[in-house]
């Protein structure tokens, strides 16, 4: 195996591959604790696949091993530009554990790389060891330390190059000064991005077509006005496209200093490169984040150094490796003040960690009744400004909680204070609880920072209209989420075209598993390999095969084969639809 040496965001990559085991942790009721607060926002140099290797090997043992209870990953980050860095990182489990015995085998074969003993651990040594043999390439090691019925816990470390330069902060710009032209259809959309421009002191200016904007920049110059300094484009515009409005703005001399971006409804390969080429500077999603135009207006005007690690576009995913911050104009150390309702001691560190990252200040209390009482009384009398909620507490929980705010147990003056649900099953029924419940918004566990962030912008703000909590898209594809599975992976279509491309390969053989197990009847077999093709499945956003292996499941767990066998020819008709779909995908233009 050749090592990569590539430069990413340590950090924000650790946080993806944490965000891919929520919804296994969750399929097996689990509590996953995720403690990244030892590791700096810097850029590294190494193999960040081969990293995640480590990190899957390890929590995939750890989540098959453990029936009850939780994981809990952390990781710290030691070292300098100058001598570069170690990473160490642990996986500990309240598993099932090892004898004294099984624990000391199990470390001598992976010392001696030996995969002869896979059979004995299940299934599981053959990963341990190419975990091993990655940190023996990245000069590092990996230790055991477990006990029959306590669980495990898997450490290991591995050497990081610093990168070529260190991490580009994102820099605070005055946007009271600037004039900004919107041209779009959508009147709803522009009326938000109009409503938090001008809450920042810009002047907004609105027009809904190509030729009413050209229009419009030459009444400015006519009336010895200048140009404006921002242009939002929407990329579906009726008449004239976008790329061809663009075009013409580049090409007249009296607009050169117009900075362009381009909000797109749809992304597909190639796109950025095409509207870079154009002369566009900044490109993301519609509906576009509080945090996404903040942040691409200042590096635009800015013009420093953010805008050069840039080039040559202004991306919400080259954003996500710079430095991120709270704007002045949002969040200010003293004006806003957090209540935390944690239970979980691990989880109450790594939020108020984060917290005091983004320059906040925070109380903890332990469960709903103690939330209630801070609030009518709160420490040295300072009123909270949003409550960061966990759904699941003894005492009182916090759905019960939030409706009793809601109703006025905690006083008049709290009972429109925005809410925050922190629940670890986002993605399978506790948004529709949270929006029952009268919560604000919802976040999903582990805590993603970035994620936190977008969230405090968007419920920290002075005197304007607070957002609706938005129910999950009703008009999802059931046969394949492109736009999940794109979200999935931060938007990075290069990577969706080859986790498709790998799930195509292999999902065939697991098939021909399946229907083998079937027919012989082997209920733990056909069992485990639904539970594989329904995780595989999700975490690509294949809706229907996914359920349909989830009932084939649930079927096998109530030993109900006779239903297993009318369920097969449905999961194979499924499999159909969504191959025809991920073929059409991976054939067409990038």
């Amino acid at each position: 195996m050749i090592l990569e040496k590539l430069e990413f965001c340590l950090r924000t990559h650790l946080g993806e591959i944490a965000d891919a085991f929520k919804q296994p942790v969750d399929d097996k009721g689990l509590d996953l604790a995720v403690d990244f607060q030892g590791v700096k926002s810097v850029n590294v140099c190494g193999d960040p696949g081969a990293l995640r290797q480590i990190l899957v090997n390890l929590m995939s043992n750890a989540i098959k091993f453990t029936d009850a209870g939780e994981v809990v990953v952390a990781a710290t980050l030691t070292g300098d530009l100058a001598a570069g860095y170690k990473l160490c990182c642990t996986v500990a489990d309240t598993g099932r554990g090892m004898l004294e015995a099984d624990r000391l085998q199990l470390f001598e074969t992976l010392k001696r790389q030996d995969t002869s003993n896979d059979q004995q651990f299940g299934g599981a040594h053959f990963g341990l060891v190419i975990a091993s043999q990655i940190c023996g390439l990245m000069q590092g090691g990996i230790a055991i330390e477990s006990e029959l019925g306590r669980g495990s816990i898997f450490s290991f470390n591995v050497r990081l190059d610093a990168a070529s330069e260190g991490i580009i902060e994102i820099p605070h710009v005055d946007l009271s000064q600037i004039t900004v032209l919107i041209v779009d259809d959508d009147v709803e959309n522009t009326q938000i991005l109009r409503r938090e421009l001008e809450t920042w002191g810009a002047k907004v200016f609105a027009v809904a077509d190509g030729l009413m904007a050209l229009g419009f920049l030459e009444e400015r110059c006519i009336a010895g006005e200048s140009a404006v300094d921002i242009a939002f484009l929407c990329s579906q515009l009726k008449g004239m496209d976008s790329l061809k409005l663009g075009e013409i703005i580049r090409s007249d001399e009296r607009y050169s200093n117009v900075k362009l971006l381009m909000m797109s409804v749809m992304s597909n390969r190639g796109d950025a490169r095409n509207i870079a080429k154009v002369g566009f500077d900044a490109y993301f999603p519609k509906p576009a984040t509080v945090l996404d135009i903040y942040q691409a207006i200042s590096i635009l005007i800015d013009a420093g150094a953010a805008k050069k690690q840039a080039e040559p576009l202004v991306t919400h995913h080259n954003m996500r490796d710079m430095g991120h911050f709270l704007s002045d104009a949002l969040v200010e150390k003293n004006l806003y003040h957090i209540l935390l309702v944690e239970d979980n001691v691990i989880n109450q560190e790594v939020a108020l960690g984060l917290i005091e990252e983004m320059g906040l200040t925070a109380d903890v209390v332990m469960d709903g009744h103690e939330a209630l009482a801070s609030l009518v009384n709160p420490p040295n009398q300072r009123p909270y400004s949003l409550i960061l909620m966990d759904c699941h507490m003894p005492v009182l929980d916090g759905y019960e909680a939030t409706r009793k705010i809601r109703s006025g147990h905690s006083g008049e003056a709290n009972k429109n204070i925005p809410i925050v649900a922190m629940t670890a099953n986002a993605m399978r029924g506790d948004k529709a609880k949270c929006l029952d419940a009268g919560m604000s918004d919802y976040i999903s566990k582990p805590v993603n920072p970035d994620e936190l962030e977008k969230i405090l912008c968007r419920w920290l703000k002075p005197e304007a209209e607070q957002p609706a909590l938005i129910a999950q898209d009703s008009q999802v594809d059931p046969v394949w989420d492109k736009r999940s599975a794109l979200r999935r992976l931060r938007g990075k279509d290069d990577r969706l075209l080859k986790i498709v491309g790998l799930f195509m390969a292999d999902m065939p053989q697991q098939l021909t598993r399946l229907q083998l197990a079937i027919e012989t009847e082997n209920l733990a077999e056909t069992r485990d390999i639904a539970h594989l093709i329904k995780g595989v499945a999700g975490n690509i956003s294949g809706i229907g095969l996914s359920q349909a292996a989830s009932e084939i499941q649930h079927a096998c767990e109530e030993d109900a084969f006779d239903l297993v066998r009318t369920l097969g020819p449905s999961l194979a008709q499924e499999y159909s639809s969504l191959e025809t779909r991920l073929k059409h995908y991976l054939d067409g233009p990038h």
